[in-house]
């Protein structure tokens, strides 16, 4: 017991100069700890930041599927540094009134090189446990992942879009259409390689490298967005033959909306169901 006694009164004579000594900077004034008051965050916003963590920490990554974004700044740039060459070539090798489709698709074309997505599910490689093991849905998962291409390619698309657009002088009902068809069609591409990405999974792998630009699945998504885009523009031209360019347009978006309705349905039901027992 007297141990026990002598402890007690030695740690209580030690504990005032070790504190002291701790918490005291050099010139005797006495630091104080402030705690910063933390902001909560919604699930959606923490998924889509942990993203573009993940894409702003790989080189590799963002070099290989996200560099069609910065094209697409290029591209605006010089359409309006040559606005007049471009111009003057759209009247001579498209009809009337399809110059708008033209520069709608061209800026989609730009768009489908970026492939965020395709890649995005095997990238989580062996750390898969990782994010099933947070309190999230698979669809929330793959929302987030959505979001990323969404978040790096939408906007650039939509400037390229409306510069281009603004270069031939389109109509405003071809201005609308166009932006409209362009936006419809990043998030197809989005959703297909990201249907691509939970359908042909690879996680054994030891370098992102490996997954980026050995698995098919990316020149599959690429090649997928740009075919699309190539033929609707194909089917628009053929129709403005027989109906004004804004009525095909207005099919093509159509075409895309349900596109986009089919893929989107598909990830969150069946798509979230494969990833969750991948």
């Amino acid at each position: 017991a007297s141990d026990v006694y002598k402890r007690q009164v030695l740690g209580k004579l030690l504990s005032g100069p070790y504190l002291r000594l701790m918490t005291t900077r050099t010139g005797g004034a006495a630091s104080k700890m402030k705690a910063a008051p933390s902001r909560g965050v919604s699930v959606r916003r923490a998924l889509l930041r942990r993203e573009l963590l993940h894409l702003a920490g790989s080189p590799t990554y963002l070099l290989n599927c996200a560099m069609g974004s910065l094209g697409l700044v290029v591209l605006s740039v010089l359409a309006l540094y040559k606005a007049g060459e471009i111009r003057l070539l759209a009247v001579q090798l498209l009809p009337p009134g399809l110059a708008g489709a033209a520069a709608a698709f061209a800026a989609a074309l730009g768009a489908g090189t970026n492939c965020l997505t395709a890649p995005s599910v095997s990238l989580e490689g062996e750390s898969l446990w990782c994010i099933r093991s947070l309190p999230v849905s698979p669809w929330q998962t793959l929302r987030a992942k959505l979001e990323l291409h969404l978040a790096v390619t939408l906007q650039p698309a939509l400037l390229c879009a409306g510069v281009l657009l603004a270069v031939v002088r389109a109509a405003l009902p071809m201005v609308l259409l166009g932006l409209l068809a362009v936006a419809l069609f990043v998030v197809l591409s989005a959703a297909v390689g990201l249907v691509l990405g939970v359908l042909m999974p690879s996680f054994h792998w030891t370098s992102e490298t490996a997954v980026i630009k050995q698995s098919p699945f990316c020149l599959l998504a690429m090649l997928l967005s740009w075919g699309t885009a190539l033929a609707l523009f194909a089917g628009v031209a053929a129709l403005s033959h027989r109906m004004p360019p804004a009525v095909s347009l207005s099919l093509a978006c159509l075409l895309l909306a349900g596109a986009d309705a089919l893929a989107l349905r598909w990830l969150k039901t069946k798509g979230a169901a494969r990833f969750e027992t991948t």
